[in-house]
């Protein structure tokens, strides 16, 4: 793990813990007391609020999983736990999985970003957001599109997610997201243009060349982060291969990463309509891809799995 990273973690206090023994409902029965690691909150109250329809709703943003979990196990302490109290934590990459655990819910697939890039998410976005019917041979093709479109974006990029985990597991804690960004790929009719090679054979060499290049910029902890990334590469190496063989693409693949195969898909869409490529016109159709707030935006087109309603249902059981 970077120093950067262990520094601020502790300075993180357990402010949602604080907020909710402050709330003048804690007594009342009508409420039920949310936490959420941040902004999947934009995905669960609409969910909560049509399974749990007669409960008021007081939510906490704990600022990760590991603070949902330090105030799950704060609460059980403290008082007693009941059907009144959800939390909610993504399944990540973590070694430690609370599947089995029937007071938290954990998400089924890597996050809940994984539920926005689902077949049955876009064939709502093309029904509602675009105006497409379910019969029409433009929305049958724009969705054999996305299915194959995205299969090549997982496959290609199946490598940096099987990386990460083996960097979990030595406790080298890497900043992800410098390995794809946006800018680094680009949709068209039947394939993805990649900009940067990667395979599982050159990743980990890809990661130490971008820490070398920190040093050379002479940024904070840039030469701890490296030596600890040499102390463990060879390990990390060992593990990928294993890691490789029972890693589940369509569980497994890291959602932040799909959100933006779907930000570019959407884009692809939009120029799609623009240049007149499909049968029908969609002159209302209008979306920006580009919205930060595209976990609420698309909230209403993004899969519910049925583990998820069980949870919210024993609610009202």
């Amino acid at each position: 793990m970077t120093v950067e990273w262990m520094l601020n973690k502790r300075k993180e206090a357990p402010s949602a813990w604080m907020l909710y023994t402050r709330s003048q409902n804690r007594k009342k029965q009508s409420y039920i007391f949310c936490f959420f690691e941040g902004e999947d909150r934009k995905y669960y109250l609409d969910r909560i609020e049509k399974y749990c329809p007669q409960k008021e709703i007081e939510h906490f943003d704990c600022k990760g999983r590991e603070n949902v979990i330090s105030v799950y196990k704060k609460l059980i302490q403290e008082e007693e736990i009941d059907d009144r109290f959800l939390f909610f934590i993504d399944r990540d990459y973590n070694l430690k999985s609370y599947e089995n655990n029937s007071d938290i819910y954990q998400t089924s697939e890597y996050s809940i970003e994984n539920y926005y890039c689902k077949k049955s998410s876009m064939e709502k976005f093309l029904f509602r957001e675009v105006g497409m019917n379910k019969d029409s041979e433009d929305f049958r093709i724009l969705i054999e599109k996305f299915c194959q479109l995205k299969e090549k974006f997982v496959n290609y990029y199946t490598c940096i997610n099987i990386w990460y985990i083996a960097c979990k597991k030595c406790n080298v804690n890497v900043e992800i997201d410098k390995m794809l960004s946006i800018k680094d790929f680009c949709l068209n009719d039947d394939n993805i243009e990649f900009k940067n090679e990667l395979s599982l054979e050159s990743i980990t060499t890809e990661y130490l060349k971008k820490l070398e290049k920190d040093c050379e910029k002479n940024k904070k902890n840039a030469y701890e982060n490296l030596e600890n990334y040499q102390e463990n590469k060879r390990k990390i190496e060992t593990l990928i291969s294993d890691i490789e063989k029972g890693f589940d693409k369509s569980k497994d693949f890291r959602g932040k990463f799909l959100i933006l195969f779907l930000r570019k898909y959407i884009k692809f869409l939009k120029n799609h309509i623009k240049n007149y490529e499909t049968q029908s016109k969609y002159n209302g159709f209008s979306f920006n891809e580009d919205d930060k707030n595209i976990l609420s935006s698309l909230s209403s087109c993004a899969e519910t799995p049925e583990c998820l309603i069980r949870y919210l249902e024993r609610i009202t059981s």
